[in-house]
Formats: C-alpha cells, structure tokens, sequence
C-alpha cells in the first residue's frame, strides 16, 4: 500500500513481510481496497490475512499494528464507527476495531452473500451474487433480515444508497429497492 502526496510524491508505504511470496502467488492485498477506520487502516487481500496498519504511519514492510486470518476479500469494504464490513468469499463478516488497534471478529454472514456490502437505513447491504439476491443484514448479528431478487449480476455488483433505496447494477440495467 502506497501513500502520496497531493503531487503524487511517495512518502509512505507498508507490506507484510510476505510480500514477495504473496506477490508470486498471486496473494497480493491488490484485490480489495483499504477501510479507513478512525486512526486506522484496514486492509485484507486474497491470501486471507487482515491487517491494521496507523493511518499517520503505514509502517513500512511488517509495520503492521495487528494481522489475524480473516478471509479472501475481492472488492469494497463499508465502514460504520470502529466496525468494518468485509467482502469475504465465505461470506461478509463484520469486524471491530478497538482502540489499541486490534481486529475482533463479530460475526460472518452466510457463505453465498459474498457481494461488496453498503452501510445504511439500519441494513448492510450486499448481494448473493450467484443467485441474484440483495440482502439486508443486521448490522449486530449479520442475520439476513430483508431479501429481494433482483436478477442475474456481475460477481463485483455494488449496491447503491440513495435516500431510501438501494440501487443494484444488474446484467439488465438497473434495480431500485425501496426500504422504507
């Protein structure tokens, strides 16, 4: 991970120590990009492992502040206070960060709701995308709680807020889901 300047000078950088490993197995952290939670970054890729890193001081190569096994993530986090919301191929988990910077699983969202989840109107919001079902999880339990189809989408569909609705690119156009 790379950070620069507003003239796009480096002036700051982090990777595990794995990284020349990771590199030639395709594992990179490539494959979803960083959460900024509070004073924290947070970033997961596609060999499984979570990091927290300082958002003042990357930490250079294994500068990390915590690591844990988490999951393979592909796509976009959502973030809510300290919890971040986390596209694993598994299922979507939800994970809090405290003050010292360490990771706490909450909970994980059944294995086929894998989609980049969204956070408002008291839901996240993410989608089976094998099926073509939007759910509305609970943010505290990852229970399920609102499921509607939508159709056939792309593996990277995102769901959209605005107001309240969720928009859902399809393969068809576009589906507009009122929640309340």
């Amino acid at each position: 991970m790379l950070a620069l300047d507003a003239h796009a000078n480096l002036v700051d950088s982090f990777s595990p120590t794995s990284w020349a490993a990771d590199n030639e197995s395709d594992l990179d952290l490539g494959s979803q990009g960083p959460a900024l939670v509070g004073k924290w970054i947070f970033i997961a890729g596609k060999s499984g492992t979570a990091y927290v890193l300082r958002s003042a001081a990357l930490g250079g190569i294994g500068g990390q502040v915590s690591s844990a096994a988490l999951c393979r993530s592909f796509g976009g986090t959502a973030v809510a206070g300290a919890v971040v919301y986390v596209p694993c191929t598994d299922g979507v988990r939800a994970v809090r960060i405290d003050s010292s910077g360490t990771m706490h699983r909450l909970w994980q969202a059944p294995g086929s709701i894998t989609g980049s989840p969204v956070v408002g109107g008291g839901r996240v919001w993410t989608l089976d995308t094998d099926a073509g079902v939007l759910h509305g999880l609970d943010p505290r339990t990852g229970a399920s709680v609102a499921q509607v189809s939508v159709g056939a989408v792309s593996r990277f569909a995102t769901p959209a807020l605005y107001g309240n609705k969720v928009l859902v690119p399809t393969l068809a156009g576009l589906a507009v889901v009122t929640t309340s």
